[in-house]
């Protein structure tokens, strides 16, 4: 009975450790949409790039740069700042703007990585670069 109990303890340890994954969003991504508008007619690629708790990128108009933090699949991006220039296709800015102020979890498959808001919405889908 010991040695069942022990193979047992063994196995869920081992099963529970396979389970626990650490999510990786560093590096370079391009924005293939925010709220359902896709981005591949703004004036410049939008992309967001996560490094050492930094984040930075383009909302295919305005340059953007602030902190994140993620944990678990737990992500906020937080003291955003972002030049203020103008430009065509404002409908996908504010979509990107809204995106990057509203997440709250992420989710990354290979090179896919889902953005969520606070109620489980997906509002950005990322492709890493």
């Amino acid at each position: 009975m010991k040695k069942l109990l022990l193979v047992f303890s063994i196995a869920m340890s081992l099963f529970s450790c396979s389970c626990s994954q650490s999510i990786n969003i560093s590096g370079s991504w391009h924005i293939d949409d925010a709220y359902g508008i896709s981005t591949e007619k703004g004036e410049n690629e939008a992309v967001i790039t996560f490094q050492s708790n930094k984040v930075n990128g383009n909302t295919s108009i305005n340059s953007f740069m602030g902190s994140y933090n993620l944990t678990d699949n737990d992500l906020t991006i937080s003291n955003l700042g972002m030049t203020k220039m103008l430009g065509p296709n404002i409908e996908i800015e504010d979509a990107v703007v809204k995106g990057l102020n509203s997440v709250k979890k992420c989710m990354v498959e290979n090179d896919k990585a889902t953005l969520f808001d606070e109620e489980g919405k997906e509002i950005m889908h990322l492709t890493k670069k």
